[in-house]
């Protein structure tokens, strides 16, 4: 008999936190990949799109194949030596 009441009385509890998730956790990894794949430079907003060649010129830069090495052995050494 309450099976009803108390189904929609949890889908009306918990749907504010639902929503909350989907802006604030999803809705913004969304922008982030839509920046990612323009041609944002700082503070200026271009969304012209360039799709992957910031990826590509990402892993043609010797500073972040030097950050990504740093980031290895201090995740190795801290973590392995936990």
């Amino acid at each position: 008999m309450h099976r009803r009441s108390d189904k929609l009385l949890s889908i009306v509890l918990i749907s504010p936190s639902i929503i909350a998730v989907a802006i604030f956790v999803y809705g913004f990894i969304l922008w982030s990949v839509r920046v990612s794949l323009s041609d944002w430079q700082g503070l200026i907003p271009n969304y012209e799109w360039v799709g992957f060649q910031n990826y590509i010129n990402l892993l043609s830069d010797a500073r972040f194949h030097i950050g990504i090495r740093n980031t290895i052995i201090f995740t190795t050494l801290f973590v392995g030596g936990a």
